[in-house]
C-alpha cells in the first residue's frame, strides 16, 4: 500500500498545528489555574487575624501539580509546555534529513503527550474549580497570651 507524498504531508501539517495548539491551550489553562489559586489563597489570608495561620488538606493539595503551582509559580508545567514545542521542532527539521513517513510517525509522540498532559492538567483545573469541595481548611488560630510570654 502506497501512501502519497501528499497524504504524509498533510498529515506531518496536522500533527504540528495540532501539537501546538494544544501547547497554547495548555498555557492559557496554566494561567487559568494559577490565577484561580492565587484568588482562593488570598481570599483565604483576608479572613485570618494577623498571627493566625491554616493548613490545607484535600486532593487539590496532595496532587503533584500543587508544589509546582505554588512553590514555582508552574514553572514545572511550563517547563512541559516548553519540551513539548522544542520536540515538536526538532523533530520538524530533521525531518528534512529521515523519509516523511517516519517524521510524521515521529510526530505522533509529542502530539499524543500534550493531549494527555492537556488531559491531566484539565483535571487538575477542575479539582482547583471545585475548591470548597476538595478543599479543607484547618485554621490554627493564634492565642494572643502566647505573644506576651
Amino acid at each position: 500500500m502506497m501512501i502519497s507524498v501528499d497524504l504524509v504531508t498533510l498529515m506531518i501539517t496536522f500533527l504540528v498545528a495540532m501539537t501546538l495548539a494544544f501547547a497554547w491551550l495548555l498555557v492559557r489553562l496554566r494561567a487559568q489555574t494559577m490565577t484561580t489559586i492565587h484568588n482562593r489563597l488570598i481570599r483565604l489570608r483576608q479572613t485570618l487575624h494577623p498571627h493566625d495561620r491554616y493548613e490545607l488538606s484535600g486532593p487539590v493539595i496532595t496532587h503533584r501539580y500543587w508544589q509546582d503551582y505554588v512553590n514555582h509559580q508552574g514553572l514545572g508545567v511550563a517547563e512541559h509546555i516548553g519540551q513539548l514545542v522544542i520536540g515538536t521542532l526538532i523533530v520538524v527539521i530533521t525531518g528534512i534529513f529521515i523519509p516523511a513517513k517516519l517524521t510524521m510517525i515521529f510526530l505522533f509522540v509529542p502530539f499524543v503527550n500534550a493531549v494527555v498532559f492537556y488531559i491531566h492538567l484539565h483535571n487538575y483545573d477542575d479539582l482547583v474549580n471545585d475548591w470548597p469541595n476538595q478543599v479543607k481548611t484547618h485554621l490554627i488560630i493564634h492565642d494572643p497570651h502566647e505573644l506576651n510570654e
